[in-house]
């Protein structure tokens, strides 16, 4: 669960408008972790575009990362990114696997973090 807090004036005392998202972790969520090793956390979501990419989440940072290519958008700390580079290679099959199950709106499998 992500909770945003926002302080905005009213008259002359602030007060507090927030705003809750919530991601389903059990069952077909949108985005159904896969994996999470060191702080960094995998998703890939169902029905998704192509090409065949998965999401990864470290702290406040995300990017999203193409499995064939390696192609990746956004933003996140140079050693998770390594430490992400790395995993994907060592489960390529296994990402373009998922990605077709999650295509087919099926059950994703856990993959094993990097040791």
């Amino acid at each position: 669960m992500w909770v945003t807090f926002t302080l905005a004036a009213r008259g002359t005392a602030p007060f507090i408008i927030s705003s809750i998202r919530k991601e389903k972790t059990e069952g077909k969520s949108s985005m159904p972790e896969i994996c999470r090793f060191y702080g960094i956390i995998i998703f890939i979501n169902y029905n998704d575009h192509e090409p065949p990419h998965f999401h990864a989440r470290y702290d406040d940072q995300e990017v999203i990362m193409e499995i064939k290519s390696g192609i990746v958008k956004g933003q996140m700390s140079k050693r998770a990114l390594r430490m992400l580079f790395e995993w994907s290679e060592m489960h390529q099959e296994e990402l373009l696997e998922n990605w077709q199950l999650a295509g087919e709106r099926k059950q994703l499998k856990r993959l094993s973090p990097l040791p």
